[in-house]
């Protein structure tokens, strides 16, 4: 829900000349009042306006930025008492974000105005501006106005390729968060698969059996949740240890795809150009894919439910119905690859 409404928040300036009604304005109060607070200090105070000549005296709050509060149906002053907390402003600026997403979930637009450190003239704050026409005590900062109505503009969400990725940076700054765009990260998926499938070279079934699974952890996605990234990653790679294996061992059990596994899957990583993080992660999983319950995590499951479902093709024919749901019961952890599997193999 919240990364659906961060998709649509964009700030509106114009508001159509509508009241918002008191059950969406109560609604707002208490998502407000709601709103996390350093060691629950909470020194925020709030000033709900709804009267018209008082949104067109704060419209003069700034020099620049407020005019937009003279349209607004309704506005919300973001005040607190410095003494009571060190971070009023954090918790001040929690308070305000928590405005504009419980406005945009009610299907209201909003805008913030900011009042801290901007002036109304020369020789006057737009603190002490706001401060006076609202009759705040003298004890009384105020961070911002948040200007809420219907919107009389529709405005597009910031598209995906203008998101600044560069600023994402993992464990330390400088090293880029390879996975943080999403169109990234799928071409990143793409780029592993490719490689997975060099590695295999003309071993069209491992191939096959690598998509197959990765196919199976996409529809397993779909209902549980879990990071898509290192889930399909190690569905591609979970037998990558399968051709050293065989040249060291001349075959190649569970086990041991399990301890040559991990090496090869690292290289390939590190080639691509993952980072430490993600390596270590999927690693871990094509570590110990032939081993049940080795790690508790819904990454796991899925890769454990998607390789046994693709399996399970060599295993249940010329059993009976009993058998194959005694089969399934005892291959399948997950309730999703069960009923999956349960229309696969008993419908």
């Amino acid at each position: 829900m919240l990364l659906s409404l961060l998709k649509k928040r964009r700030s509106i300036r114009k508001f159509q000349a509508l009241p918002v009604v008191a059950e969406k304005v109560d609604q707002l109060v208490e998502a407000m009042l709601r709103s996390p607070s350093s060691r629950g200090y909470n020194p925020w105070e709030f000033v709900v306006v709804t009267d018209p000549s008082l949104l067109k005296q704060l419209s003069k709050a700034k020099e620049h930025g407020s005019a937009l509060l003279e349209g607004a149906p309704l506005a919300i002053a973001v005040c607190a008492d410095p003494q009571i907390s060190d971070v009023w402003i954090e918790d001040c600026s929690i308070a305000a974000l928590i405005i504009h997403l419980a406005a945009e979930s009610l299907g209201l637009g909003s805008c913030w105005v900011q009042i801290r450190e901007r002036r109304h003239s020369k020789d006057l704050s737009s603190g002490d501006f706001v401060r006076k026409a609202l009759a705040l005590p003298d004890s009384c900062q105020v961070e911002a106005i948040v200007g809420i109505g219907y919107p009389a503009e529709k405005k597009p969400p910031h598209p995906r390729e203008s998101l600044l990725y560069d600023k994402v940076y993992s464990n330390r700054y400088g090293t880029r968060w390879s996975m943080s765009d999403p169109g990234r990260r799928e071409s990143f998926i793409e780029k592993v698969a490719f490689a997975m499938e060099d590695y295999f070279g003309s071993d069209d079934r491992r191939i096959e059996h690598a998509h197959r699974v990765a196919g199976y952890a996409r529809e397993l996605l779909a209902a549980i949740d879990a990071d898509e990234t290192l889930t399909l990653l190690a569905a591609y790679l979970h037998d990558i240890g399968i051709p050293e294996a065989e040249r060291k061992y001349g075959s190649c059990p569970g086990h041991c795809q399990e301890q040559e596994g991990p090496p090869v899957a690292r290289a390939l990583l590190e080639k691509l150009g993952a980072d430490e993080r993600l390596i270590v992660t999927v690693c871990e999983l094509v570590g110990c894919h032939h081993t049940p319950g080795a790690i508790d995590s819904p990454e796991f499951r899925i890769l454990w439910d998607a390789d046994a479902l693709v399996n399970l093709v060599d295993v249940v024919p010329g059993k009976d119905p009993e058998q194959i749901e005694r089969i399934l019961e005892k291959s399948l952890v997950t309730e999703t690859g069960y009923r999956r599997a349960r229309k696969l193999f008993l419908s």
